[in-house]
């Protein structure tokens, strides 16, 4: 995932949904390669983590909809239903 990371500068919609595989490495390597996300879905995903999340938060400004519904390390509440969105 780390090197798939970088080629990404033109991706708008990213689903990694269920994907058990992904580590939290990749997870951030994704984020911070400050992408042209609009979408990502990352439900349950058992690496993401709130600190997943901040460094989204920190990092995309273009992100408009998130899904960690059953992302069972990230204990905050984004959203309703575990999902967030920008408008």
């Amino acid at each position: 995932m780390l090197a798939l990371a970088t080629s990404l500068c033109q991706l708008r919609d990213l689903d990694v949904s269920a994907c058990e595989s992904m580590t939290e490495a990749g997870v951030l390597a994704v984020i911070n390669e400050r992408t042209t996300l609009s979408t990502l879905n990352v439900s349950a995903v058992p690496a993401v983590t709130d600190s997943c999340v901040l460094a989204l938060a920190r990092c995309n400004t273009t992100l408009t909809k998130l899904n960690v519904s059953k992302c069972q390390r990230v204990r905050a509440r984004y959203g309703h239903g575990g999902s967030a969105s920008a408008h």
